[in-house]
C-alpha cells in the first residue's frame, strides 16, 4: 500500500511539473510574438527641401533634400515633452561631418539695414512648435504663424549671428514677422515666409507691431556679450518638411 501511494505521488508531481513547464513555454512563446513595448521616440527624423525660386532669400546648396543622418545633416522634430524645445523643428548643418549648407543670397539692403553678400550658412533652421500644427483633412488650407530662427555659421565670415522672425505671443521679438506653417499631410508640413502677406494673423496670436510692410526678419550679430541688431530684411522662402522612415532612421513618427 505504501509503495502504491509513493508511485501515485511521484506521478502527480511529474504531471504538475510538466504542466508548469508547458505554461512557461507558452508564456515565452506569447512574449516572443508580442515583442517588447517600444518607447515613444524622443524625436521624429525628417528631411527638408527648399523651393529655390528666383528671389528667395533662403535656398538650398543645389544638392537636393537635406535628410537626417545623410552627409552630416541633423533634421529632427523634438518629441521630448519635458524638454524646452518640445515640437520644434531643428535642422542643424554645423557638424564637422556635414557636407551641406544653406545658401543665403545677398541683399542690397534692409528696411532699414546694410547690404550683405551671398553666403553659405552651415548653421541651423528652426521653427518653434512645428509639430503642434496637425493635419486636418476637413480643413486642408489651415495655416498658423510660428517663430523662426536661423543661427548663422558662415565659413567665409561674410556674415554671422542670427536671423529670426518671432512676432506672436509666445515669441519675444517685436517688429519681425513669423513664418507661416501648414500641415499638408500627417507627415508633411510646408513652412514659408511671404514679405508681402498682409494683414497680420491677429486671430492666431501674431502681434500688431508686426503690421510692418514688407514683412521682415531681424538680423543680429554678436559683439562681445551683446547681440546687436543690424537691420530688418524681407526673407522670402518656402520649404517642405517630411517625417521619414526606413532602414537606419533614428526616430520615426508613428504612421509615417
Amino acid at each position: 500500500m505504501k509503495r502504491l501511494t509513493v508511485v501515485l505521488f511521484v506521478a502527480l508531481a511529474a504531471a504538475v511539473i510538466a504542466e508548469g513547464q508547458a505554461a512557461l513555454q507558452a508564456d515565452k512563446s506569447g512574449a516572443a510574438k508580442a515583442g517588447p513595448v517600444k518607447p515613444a521616440p524622443l524625436r521624429w527624423a525628417c528631411q527638408i527641401t527648399f523651393r529655390d525660386a528666383p528671389g528667395d532669400a533662403i535656398m538650398s546648396d543645389g544638392k537636393g533634400a537635406y535628410r537626417d543622418g545623410v552627409n552630416g545633416v541633423l533634421c529632427g522634430i523634438d518629441q521630448s515633452i519635458t524638454g524646452s524645445h518640445y515640437q520644434w523643428l531643428n535642422v542643424d548643418l554645423s557638424a564637422k561631418t556635414s557636407t551641406r549648407a544653406m545658401t543665403f543670397p545677398g541683399q542690397a539692403g534692409g528696411v532699414p539695414g546694410p547690404a550683405y553678400a551671398t553666403f553659405s550658412n552651415k548653421g541651423s533652421f528652426e521653427v518653434k512648435g512645428l509639430a503642434a500644427i496637425a493635419y486636418d483633412p476637413s480643413s486642408p488650407t489651415f495655416m498658423d504663424v510660428l517663430p523662426f530662427r536661423s543661427y548663422v555659421t558662415d565659413p567665409k565670415r561674410v556674415v554671422g549671428g542670427l536671423f529670426r522672425g518671432d512676432s506672436n505671443f509666445i515669441g519675444s521679438v517685436p517688429l519681425s514677422s513669423s513664418v507661416f506653417v501648414s500641415a499638408q499631410t500627417a507627415c508633411t508640413w510646408v513652412v514659408w515666409f511671404d514679405p508681402a502677406a498682409l494683414p497680420v494673423q491677429s486671430s492666431r496670436g501674431e502681434r500688431s507691431d508686426t503690421q510692418y510692410y514688407p514683412r521682415v526678419m531681424e538680423w543680429l550679430v554678436r559683439q562681445g556679450t551683446n547681440d546687436i541688431v543690424q537691420g530688418y530684411y524681407p526673407m522670402p522662402f518656402s520649404a517642405t518638411i517630411t517625417a521619414i522612415s526606413g532602414p537606419g532612421v533614428n526616430g520615426v513618427k508613428p504612421g509615417c
